[in-house]
């Protein structure tokens, strides 16, 4: 069971993006079944409900889901910029760094996004979400979401992701990664 990790470069700072490679709902199932009998001891890495908490990177962790199409959606929290993110990987090609728009749909309500262009990523590139704390409000309220990115052709890129357990993986993700930071800083105080 592979996890392929990637570098993200968005405007000079660099981040790791996991996501699963070929097959990647078959292995989503079998990285389910795998956590559901051997146990949280042996692992880091939880499955609740639609998503997947891995607390057990050195960089940073993260709360994620995958949807049918292999597309993924996530909070990833890196521990050197002392950052979160929501980050979305859904088979386009984008310019490096370049911004666009889009929007995103749910059962609590819609609003329009900016997307930041990330490296490349098994022949895609990944997008960060521009407005985090309306994207974060939105994961904990909905049961589904949608995202729409217009296409030069005037077609329309639509993927959607399940918010079944998306309160609690992120919750308990963003929490380990405060505690995480807390630990890291407390050998590095000024005396």
């Amino acid at each position: 069971m592979s996890v392929y990790r990637y570098i993200v470069c968005i405007e000079g700072f660099h981040y790791k993006f996991e996501v699963f490679g070929r097959n990647a709902m078959n292995k989503l199932i079998l990285l389910t079944l795998c956590l559901f009998y051997a146990g949280s001891a042996l692992s880091a890495e939880k499955a609740h409900k639609d998503w997947v908490i891995d607390t057990d990177g050195s960089e940073y962790f993260y709360a994620a889901t995958l949807n049918n199409s292999g597309h993924v959606f996530g909070k990833y929290c890196y521990f050197e910029s002392e950052n979160c993110m929501y980050i979305t990987g859904v088979d386009i090609k984008c310019t490096n760094g370049n911004k666009y728009p889009a929007l995103v749909n749910s059962d609590s309500g819609s609003m329009n996004t900016t997307l930041h262009c990330g490296g490349r990523v098994e022949g895609q590139n990944v997008l960060i979400f521009e407005n985090f704390d309306d994207i974060e409000a939105t994961v904990k309220k909905s049961k589904q979401l949608g995202i729409a990115i217009p296409m030069e052709n005037g077609k329309f890129k639509v993927s959607r992701f399940s918010m079944s357990g998306s309160t609690y993986s992120i919750d308990k993700m963003t929490k380990e990664a405060e505690k995480h930071l807390a630990l890291s800083n407390a050998d590095s105080e000024l005396l």
